[in-house]
């Protein structure tokens, strides 16, 4: 399981992608749209479905052992092994995509199809109004416990490390276990019912993780909330085998992998409205006094691997007037989430008036105060979230507008 940790020594620390929620790992865009170009229409759903039990069962194990690796081992060489061991998987999936999968080019059998761009994909009303619902969607449900219960488990019940990796196996195996009935269930429902049933069942989630402060047990704070997750887990199931294939049949076959980058990026403008959402808004406006406003008294603004940090709010107000935040609109921000932590992927204004990738910022946030920003200024960071390193304005979506 990717972590982020600090090691040795500030300034010190390592990123890598971690899914938001447990359970919510799903095949990055490039990989989605090479699924579907694989299988049938009818069989999208079902592939949609594979590839989340695949994933899952990755996430689970992985989540599973490095949970109970941190448990006992803090040094830096377990947090080697781990990156390592996500290299060589990462390196043994591109040789069995280039040794078994074909080429095929769908943009060159329909070169002459009329609206290529991203233009043409924010032209489809249909697809505006399917990516404003999710976003609904996401918001009330899906970012309240992404962003919540990772920091919740650690603050306020007794649930430690190892534990909190037996409570995403939990929610991982069960969607490993459940995805496909799931998605023969979900076939004979409307996919409003669908949509109306996830958020029903992640309703009841979010109420189930307030008893958890009441149990002064280890073992019953981690039943219940392992319960919670496998609760959650029945809604995601629904949740990713409707939207999914839902936008790919709205996709024309030439413009499928612009419809799924962006239903993958705009999915996390949900996560805007969460508690990173003001934080973002003040940045891309170049709001200091907004942004301060938000951090604790005490908080840290650090640039990894850079040695120099800023504590305190009026000493990082300060570095943001000076060298950050010169001007409104410099700065737009995609909602990701890194080790269960919301965080901001930055895209900086270039020359010809689009984005370019600059920076993933972490975010630590305790009783609605920004405590920490660590931001990890590499744009390679951004493939590992799925994201691209270029984008044109329209097609970032902005958090609070």
């Amino acid at each position: 399981m990717p972590a982020l940790r600090s090691s040795t020594g500030r300034g010190r620390r390592s990123l890598a992608r971690s899914p938001a929620v447990p359970g919510s790992e799903r095949p990055a865009p490039r990989t989605q749209t090479l699924l579907i170009t694989l299988v049938t229409p009818e069989q999208r759903a079902a592939s949609f479905a594979l590839g989340r039990v695949a994933s899952n069962l990755g996430l689970g194990s992985g989540a599973t052992v490095a949970g109970f690796i941190l448990a006992s081992a803090q040094h830096l060489r377990s947090f080697q092994t781990l990156y390592l061991f996500g290299a060589i998987t990462y390196a043994a999936f591109a040789l069995v995509v280039l040794a078994m999968v074909p080429n095929r080019r769908a943009a060159a059998a329909h070169a002459g199809a009329v609206g290529r761009g991203f233009r043409a994909v924010a032209r489809d009303r249909r697809f505006l109004i399917v990516i404003a619902v999710n976003i609904v969607l996401i918001t009330v449900g899906y970012t309240l416990f992404s962003n919540i219960l990772p920091p919740f488990m650690k603050a306020h019940t007794r649930v430690g490390p190892g534990a909190i990796g037996i409570i995403v196996l939990f929610n991982t195996s069960f969607i490993v276990i459940a995805q496909l009935p799931a998605t023969r269930v979900v076939k004979r429902m409307r996919r409003a019912q669908a949509f109306a049933a996830a958020s029903a069942l992640w309703a009841i989630a979010l109420l189930g993780v307030l008893p958890a402060t009441l149990i002064h047990s280890a073992p019953g704070a981690t039943a219940l909330l392992a319960g919670v997750a496998t609760v959650f887990a029945i809604g995601e199931c629904i949740h990713a085998v409707v939207l999914g294939p839902l936008v790919a049949d709205l996709a024309p076959p030439h413009l499928l992998g612009r419809y799924i980058s962006l239903y993958s990026l705009m999915a996390t403008g949900g996560l805007a409205l969460g508690p990173a959402g003001p934080f973002a808004t003040a940045f891309q406006n170049a709001d200091v006094t907004a942004v301060v406003r938000l951090l604790r008294e005490d908080a840290v603004f650090e640039m990894p691997p850079e040695v120099t940090w800023f504590t305190g709010r009026e000493l990082i107000g300060r570095f943001l007037r000076s060298q950050v935040l010169t001007e409104p609109g410099r700065f737009q921000m995609v909602p990701v989430a890194a080790n269960g932590q919301p965080a901001l992927a930055a895209y900086v204004r270039s020359h010809d008036g689009g984005y370019r990738a600059h920076s993933i910022c972490v975010l630590t946030i305790a009783a609605s105060r920004v405590t920490r920003v660590t931001s990890f200024n590499d744009p390679g960071l951004f493939a590992a979230f799925g994201l691209p390193q270029a984008v044109p304005a329209a097609a970032i979506p902005v958090p609070g507008r």
